[in-house]
Order: C-alpha cells, then sequence, then structure tokens
C-alpha cells in the first residue's frame, strides 16, 4: 500500500491501521481479506502526509 500511495510504510500503516480501526476489525483479518483479493483496498483512503519543507498558510 505504501508503494501504491507513494507513501512512507509508516504512513501507509497508520491509514490501514485507523480504516480497520473505525471499522472494528483486527488488523490480521483485514489483511488476510486484502491478501485473499477479497478486499479492494481502494475502499481505505490514502493518508494524507505533510513532508518536511511542505507548508500550507
Amino acid at each position: 500500500m505504501a508503494e501504491r500511495w507513494n507513501t512512507s510504510v509508516d504512513d501507509a500503516f497508520a491509514a490501514f491501521r485507523s480504516y480497520a480501526r473505525a471499522r472494528h476489525l483486527r488488523l490480521s483479518e483485514l489483511a488476510a481479506r486484502i491478501i485473499a483479493g477479497d478486499f479492494d483496498t481502494a475502499a481505505i483512503p490514502a493518508p494524507t502526509t505533510t513532508r518536511p519543507g511542505d507548508h500550507h498558510d
């Protein structure tokens, strides 16, 4: 997912974890569904990251 979103592994994991927690899913259950092809990862919103040097005023 980090590669797909062009983000860090930490940011991708945070998005994955947030999605699972909001839906009362265990991380292992969600991961197993993704690996089995039973889950469309497009349903998980990509993380929004601010890189060093980015300024949003």
